[in-house]
């Protein structure tokens, strides 16, 4: 990890812009207190501390729930708020309201809210804390993110273990295969519109009644591999990936009608703004961590395997 950020200062001087040298510093800073939090969780005991921040982080993620829901009853009611944002013909459910709960975008509530459930599920003795763990998560359902894909599982597998139930190692596999599979191909009636900001009249495959396109995450992430072809050893920099796709949009290589995203994804982002280096050292990295879940006994208390 020290690699990629070691990486990245040194592109942002290639590539040299202000944003990008903050953007890059800006990390090592987050290296650090996540560094720190994730060894206090390690280390941790059941102290006044701790309880009192899992306690804050749990408060602070139900608030944000029940404020998100209420938004979200009062837009369907008629009262325009900001606690959700309007989706025009989002994929599979059409014209429809995502939940924020005031954050700038759904998906962040995922990460922020993940953190309160996992601290939930240490102990779901109390008919309070399950409450609090099925408003916090039917929030994030409203959120339609694809990330839930990944999240469930987690839930499933933990709530398993709290119970002592046996359960199949490979429950992960059909959630992954349907996260891949939405990321990057959409299926819709042959009649439908092609050109939306999720999918483009970029055809896969067709039937007489289906059409199945290729989404706006598969051309960012050919994108990303037309960005690393052009800086291959140290990439275009941190950040610069946005300002790469508007040139490509001038080009005509890009669909206009399309968000001009950054890469959404840790890999191809890895590749198009930091170049092949450091993408070998977060595959390295990635092997670790895999080989370390692997040999985790199911025994072990949860804030080690956080």
């Amino acid at each position: 990890l020290g690699i990629v950020l070691d990486i990245g200062l040194i592109s942002a001087f290639i590539n040299y812009n202000f944003n990008t040298l903050i953007e890059s510093l800006a990390r090592y800073y987050l290296f650090v207190l996540g560094a720190m939090v994730f060894i206090h969780f390690y280390f941790r005991t059941n102290t006044f501390r701790f309880q009192f921040f899992s306690q804050a982080f749990i408060l602070a993620a139900l608030l944000g729930s029940i404020a998100g829901l209420s938004g979200l009853l009062l837009q369907y009611a008629g009262v325009e708020n900001t606690a959700v944002i309007y989706y025009p013909d989002f994929p599979y459910i059409g014209d429809t309201y995502r939940l924020t709960a005031f954050f700038a975008a759904p998906n962040m509530l995922l990460l922020l809210f993940g953190f309160a459930i996992s601290f939930l599920l240490e102990d779901l003795s109390s008919k309070y804390l399950k409450l609090a763990a099925v408003i916090i998560f039917l929030a994030l359902c409203f959120t339609f993110a694809k990330g839930l894909l990944l999240l469930i599982p987690l839930v499933t597998v933990r709530i398993f273990q709290l119970y002592k139930t046996r359960y199949s190692k490979y429950l992960w596999l059909p959630f992954i295969f349907l996260f891949l599979l939405l990321s990057h191909v959409e299926f819709k009636a042959i009649d439908g519109n092609p050109d939306t900001w999720y999918s483009s009249s970029d055809r896969i495959y067709k039937t007489e009644s289906l059409q199945v396109l290729k989404t706006s995450y598969t051309t960012n992430k050919e994108t990303s591999i037309r960005a690393f072809k052009t800086a291959p050893i140290f990439g275009l920099g941190n950040g610069n990936f946005n300002a790469f796709v508007d040139q490509q949009k001038t080009l005509g290589l890009y669909p206009k009608h399309y968000y001009s995203y950054d890469p959404h994804s840790t890999w191809s982002g890895t590749l198009a703004e930091l170049g092949i280096f450091a993408f070998i050292a977060l595959g390295f990295l990635t092997v670790y961590l895999i080989r370390g879940a692997i040999k985790l006994d199911a025994n072990i208390p949860l804030n080690k395997v956080l």
